[in-house]
């Protein structure tokens, strides 16, 4: 698969903005795309679904931020 790190802001619900980094694996027929955000508290955030027409196409994973750790 394919695999991709980075950092910016996630805007949430409330408009806040938050430093997040994230991780991004890709599967190499786009069967299937995870992503995991981790703000800077710690707390981690993943998405989950796959490439269609050249977009991700992701839901949420889990419910609610977890710390990690």
């Amino acid at each position: 698969g394919v695999k991709a790190t980075g950092a910016g802001a996630l805007k949430g619900a409330n408009g806040k903005r938050q430093k997040v980094t994230f991780t991004a694996t890709f599967a190499n027929d786009g069967s299937s795309a995870t992503i995991t955000m981790t703000g800077k508290d710690g707390k981690t955030y993943t998405m989950a679904g796959r490439l269609q027409n050249g977009s991700v196409k992701v839901t949420p994973v889990t419910k609610k931020a977890k710390k990690e750790g």
